[in-house]
């Protein structure tokens, strides 16, 4: 390890920790911008590698309302926002308890949420479905990376992607018009936490983003039964299921 690594490393373990805190939030229900319904939960974190200066000026989220575009939720669906004690959230309006919602930290930490398993029939057994979890990542990170941009936020930012109440589920590598080819092995626990994936660059290409998330949604179709990611290009247009 060279004395350039170490910084990244120590300030990844810090993330990791935050993150694991907010996780454990997400699953138990408490101290969230909005009241979601059960079920399994895909969750986004994006997180700033280096502290802002105390001494510096607070990020001035006031401007979210003009970032209202690039700010999405992991769901296609209408939605609300206001000003909360944490910073900015938005969400949708689909019902109440709600089914998502992304909330922006004063620290610049983005959080998004999506209930995956809210229109199923049977929402407590049903299956996750990795194209469909990978599309909605790969749909909704850049936007978040031009918020980054807009508010100064620097690079480098960590990206972590993680299902939140799954124990006992299986995964299935295709998506909802595809073959349902479910793994025989059901997760194991409650959270799961992908690979981490470090983006030193904020105006990043699609096919960067690309190779950036492929690690870690290679996790993702393991858990599916599968080798790697692979039948599905993870920056396709095609919209993610709704």
């Amino acid at each position: 390890m060279t004395a350039a690594t170490a910084p990244i490393r120590d300030a990844l373990k810090i993330v990791a920790e935050n993150r694991a805190k907010r996780l454990r939030r997400i699953k138990r229900g408490i101290e969230l911008p909005v009241v979601l319904r059960d079920g399994a939960k895909l969750a986004l974190h994006v997180q700033p590698l280096i502290e802002r200066d105390p001494e510096a000026a607070p990020l001035d989220l006031a401007r979210m309302e003009m970032l209202f575009d690039h700010f999405r939720l992991l769901v296609d669906s209408g939605c609300n926002y206001h000003f909360n004690v944490d910073g900015f959230v938005i969400f949708a309006e689909r019902a109440d308890p709600d089914i998502a919602y992304t909330q922006i930290f004063r620290d610049g930490t983005i959080e998004s949420v999506f209930v995956t398993t809210w229109n199923e029939e049977k929402p407590e057994s049903a299956p996750l479905s990795a194209v469909d979890c990978a599309r909605r990542i790969a749909k909704t990170l850049p936007g978040y990376l031009k918020v980054f941009r807009a508010l100064d936020i620097p690079s480098p930012v960590v990206a972590s992607i993680s299902l939140v109440g799954v124990a006992g589920r299986r995964v299935y590598s295709g998506s909802e018009s595809g073959l349902r080819t479910a793994s025989p092995a059901r997760l194991p626990r409650d959270i799961v936490a992908l690979q981490d994936v470090v983006i030193r660059d904020l105006s990043v290409e699609r096919a960067a983003m690309d190779a950036l998330l492929r690690p870690a949604f290679d996790v993702l179709w393991n858990a599916a039964g599968c080798p790697r990611a692979e039948g599905v290009p993870i920056g396709s247009e095609k919209n993610a299921r709704r």
